[in-house]
């Protein structure tokens, strides 16, 4: 290098519900579908830029893609965007998962300002739904699963996503996302009304982490549905959890009718996890038979810092409505 400083636009396709798959260059050459914008963007590198609508399909992002959603369709400039007012939706269609991040690199790959369901279909508890029957085969993440990728995950809301069933015992677990080595980022997203309905050992209603280094700020978790971790829950994960508000999470309970029973573990559960962080955080109204607003279990080396923990409560429907730690459980092996 000589030293001079080069100006080297970042490559930006465009993608809208009425395009025609032509390059797109601009809006009036947009491509139809986040799926073509994606493949057109690897050649290079660059950005997907995504106007507002209804996208029926499952798309994998690739390393050094980042994809946008909110534009109305007349942007020259990414701050012009508006996600929370021009709903961009990728709909799974009953398929899980929706986003698969596998193998995209870290931190150069992203998924900002869209809205993600469909990655299963949702039953809000009903256990007659006649989805259940059809679900036989271990799942995980519905929403997103990010496997070996560390992406950045921001400015979108992750909804009505559905896994599992109360009458099998596969593995089941991440309704709204699920991370397996990944070092992702994970800020400003709120994960609503996901569910895992496997009662065996479903986990992780909104999020699951798995051998992952995660950094998760600034999120809503609200209403998600889960036997162990309704919101959050991390296994042998190094999780930064700060700034999140955690709500009114916990599993379905149909009691007496022994279908659904209530969260065995709490709304963030951690089981051999070291080193964490659970900072600044507001953890209210969240049910579950141990530890209603959070349950570490075998944990160390972390730190829980500056939270609100308020009106949770512990509760088991088959103990009499016993239960232990109502805003938070603390177990350590003693073997």
């Amino acid at each position: 290098s000589d030293g001079t400083t080069w100006n080297v636009p970042t490559p930006v396709v465009r993608v809208t519900p009425t395009g025609d798959d032509s390059d797109g260059s601009t809006w009036a050459k947009a491509k139809k579908t986040v799926t073509g914008g994606i493949t057109q963007a690897a050649a290079t590198g660059g950005e997907v830029w995504v106007a507002q609508g209804m996208y029926p399909e499952r798309v994998e992002p690739r390393a050094f893609v980042r994809l946008y959603g909110g534009f109305a369709g007349s942007e020259t400039n990414r701050n012009q965007r508006n996600p929370a007012a021009l709903a961009t939706i990728l709909d799974g269609g009953g398929t899980a998962p929706v986003v698969y991040f596998r193998n995209a690199g870290y931190r150069v790959s992203a998924l900002d300002g869209f809205i993600v369901q469909g990655g299963g279909i949702f039953t809000g508890g009903d256990v007659f739904h006649p989805d259940l029957s059809r679900r036989t085969n271990n799942l995980l993440g519905g929403g997103i699963y990010c496997r070996v990728s560390g992406p950045m995950i921001a400015n979108s809301v992750i909804r009505s996503n559905s896994l599992g069933s109360p009458f099998n015992s596969f593995k089941v677990l991440g309704g709204g996302l699920y991370a397996y080595l990944s070092h992702a980022e994970i800020t400003g997203n709120t994960f609503a009304h996901n569910e895992v309905l496997n009662t065996f050992d479903g986990s992780g209603g909104g999020l699951y982490s798995l051998r992952s280094l995660a950094r998760i700020e600034r999120n809503v978790f609200r209403d998600n549905r889960a036997e162990n971790g309704a919101a959050l829950y991390a296994s042998l994960s190094s999780l930064h959890i700060v700034r999140n508000l955690i709500e009114n999470n916990s599993m379905y309970n149909t009691y007496p009718l022994p279908v659904y029973l209530g969260s065995d573990s709490g709304a963030i559960t951690l089981s051999f996890a070291p080193d964490f962080v659970i900072e600044a955080n507001t953890i209210t109204g969240n049910v579950a038979a141990f530890g209603g607003g959070l349950n570490l279990a075998s944990c160390w080396g972390g730190r829980i810092v500056n939270n609100l923990i308020l009106g949770n409560r512990s509760y088991d429907p088959t103990a009499g409505g016993a239960g232990w730690g109502g805003g938070a459980y603390c177990m350590i092996n003693q073997n």
